[in-house]
């Protein structure tokens, strides 16, 4: 798999200004047709691009007024019908057109197949992808991984097994997100897993996540439509291990 080209948030600012400085503004439109990477980066460090521009110090775009309003003749047929405005109901009515269609309503997916209007007013109206996935119940994307299983409470079990009698480590720090994830889904924490097979966490427990790991496991949540707040990161990350 082709790796991910990450900013870091100090790039991100500086390359929203430098956009802003050529433009005269940065908005969603612009960001999308010149810098694509900033606007992929942008939910890894801020809950939106309003608040990416506050932090940067740059302008949004000018707000335009619309010309008079004539209107059509008596009789005749409007030649130009207003595209309808984006709202609440609008952002959950189009995430599950698109999840009826059979496509994915990933960040990532949406993104390339020219949906990016849609994340933006997600994040406007709705408080971000997540969240507007949420209150439309749809599932986070709808493409599924070939050779994957739906985990359950002894499929868990029994990996971890594996990898204790394999002597691979056991700390969460460690150990694949997804198999992570199902532990804490169906034994409540990743202690709680390895208790039940009378393992104790103290004694596998790592100091803390190497940076790729937080790297790696960060750029999957934003793909998947986590908002990257603590509580929504807690289902990926054991927190109190990232120092």
């Amino acid at each position: 798999m082709e790796k991910q080209i990450r900013l870091t948030r100090s790039q991100v600012i500086a390359r929203l200004r430098a956009h802003a400085a050529k433009h005269g503004f940065a908005s969603f439109e612009s960001l999308d047709a010149q810098d694509k990477l900033v606007l992929r980066c942008i939910p890894l460090y801020f809950a939106g691009l309003v608040a990416a521009r506050h932090v940067a110090g740059v302008e949004g775009p000018p707000h335009r007024k619309s010309g008079r309003k004539t209107g059509p003749k008596p009789g005749g047929k409007p030649t130009y019908v207003r595209k309808r405005a984006w709202s609440r109901k609008r952002v959950i009515d189009e995430l599950r057109r698109l999840h009826r269609e059979g496509q994915s309503t990933g960040w990532r997916d949406l993104t390339a197949h020219g949906h990016s209007n849609l994340i933006h007013a997600a994040q406007l109206y709705a408080g971000g992808l997540a969240r507007a996935r949420r209150a439309a119940g749809v599932s986070t994307v709808t493409r599924k991984r070939a050779g994957k299983n739906t985990w359950s409470k002894q499929s868990v079990l029994d990996a971890i097994r594996a990898r204790h009698r394999a002597g691979q480590s056991l700390a969460a720090t460690h150990v694949p997100q997804d198999l992570y994830t199902a532990a804490r889904s169906h034994l409540g924490s990743w202690a709680g897993a390895l208790a039940a097979l009378d393992i104790d966490a103290e004694t596998v427990r790592a100091k803390k996540y190497t940076k790729e790991v937080i790297i790696d496991r960060l750029q999957r949540a934003a793909r998947d439509g986590n908002d990257l707040r603590a509580k929504s990161l807690a289902r990926v990350l054991d927190l109190k291990a990232v120092h």
